[in-house]
C-alpha cells in the first residue's frame, strides 16, 4: 500500500498533509505508511482502493501542471482535489474538462513567451535600482 500512497502523493501533487486530509487520516499515519510500511487500515484501504481508478484516469491524461488544473475550482466551486477528497469519483465528462483547461493553459503559457525579449541582468539592474553616489 505505501507504492500506492506514493503514487497517489505523485499523480495528484499533493503533500503529506493534502494526502492525509483525502484518505482522512493523520499525518503522521500517513509517513508512517508510506516510509516504515506500517501496517494499514482497513478503512483507509477501502478509500485507496475506491480512489485508485480515478487516480490512474488522472495519470492518463498526461497533464503538463497537474498541480494547477486539479486545484482550479471548476465543478461548482469544488476541484478535483476537493472531489476525491469527498469520495467522489471524476466523471469522463469532468476528466475532459480538466484536460482541455491544461492544454488551453500550455497554448497560453507558450504564447506568452513569444516575442519577449530576455534582458540580462546589468539591463534589470539599470533599470530597476537607483545609484548610491558618494559626495
Amino acid at each position: 500500500m505505501s507504492d500506492l500512497l506514493h503514487r497517489f502523493k505523485a499523480v495528484l501533487y499533493l503533500n503529506l498533509t493534502d494526502l492525509s486530509k483525502m484518505i482522512g487520516v493523520s499525518r503522521s499515519l500517513v509517513c508512517d505508511i508510506m516510509f516504515d510500511d506500517f501496517p494499514i487500515q482497513e478503512d483507509v484501504e477501502t478509500t485507496l482502493k475506491k480512489l485508485y481508478p480515478c487516480v490512474k484516469d488522472i495519470e492518463r491524461l498526461q497533464l503538463r501542471r497537474p498541480d494547477l488544473v486539479l486545484r482550479r475550482p471548476l465543478f461548482d466551486g469544488e476541484s478535483a482535489i476537493d472531489l476525491l477528497s469527498n469520495g467522489i469519483l471524476l466523471t469522463e465528462d469532468q476528466l475532459l474538462k480538466i484536460a482541455l483547461l491544461d492544454c488551453k493553459e500550455e497554448a497560453i503559457r507558450s504564447k506568452g513567451a513569444q516575442g519577449k525579449k530576455v534582458r540580462s541582468s546589468q539591463e534589470v539592474v539599470d533599470e530597476w535600482c537607483i545609484p548610491i553616489f558618494d559626495d
